[in-house]
């Protein structure tokens, strides 16, 4: 089952990482399942691979947690980051293929047109995308 990221999926994959602050986030994705890898803040290396009944059972519960407004940690935001990191690769019409996480931000690696691309976002040019696009769901209901 060919596995389609979506921001929704990298949301829940941040909803996962939420329990705790994570360094060297990679996720790299290959036509079934995503391949997760981090350190936790004691340097110990963690990984996961994701494949879509997982993925979406996580996106589930994300979704639930946003709804009902328990989705607000009080440590890192990894969840939020990655949805609008998410949001911001679908409008480019970019296809995933990894990710790696910085102190500042993110580099991407997809495909778009056919061709390969790689950007670059920054954490704090995330946030703002994030609270700009909270506030208009906020106009919005």
């Amino acid at each position: 089952m060919a596995l389609d990221i979506s921001a929704d999926s990298l949301r829940a994959l941040g909803y996962l990482l939420d329990a705790e602050p994570v360094e060297a986030l990679t996720v790299a994705h290959d036509a079934d399942r995503l391949t997760v890898s981090w350190l936790r803040p004691d340097g110990r290396p963690q990984a996961r691979r994701l494949e879509p009944p997982v993925l979406a059972a996580l996106q589930a519960r994300a979704h639930t947690a946003r709804q009902t407004g328990q989705d607000r940690p009080t440590a890192p935001r990894t969840a939020e980051g990655l949805r609008t990191l998410g949001q911001l690769l679908e409008e480019a019409g970019i296809r995933l293929g990894a990710v790696n996480q910085a102190a500042e931000g993110y580099r991407v690696l997809g495909i778009v047109q056919g061709r390969i691309t790689q950007r670059w976002y920054g954490m704090a040019d995330l946030e703002l995308e994030s609270q700009a696009r909270r506030a208009q769901r906020s106009a919005t209901s």
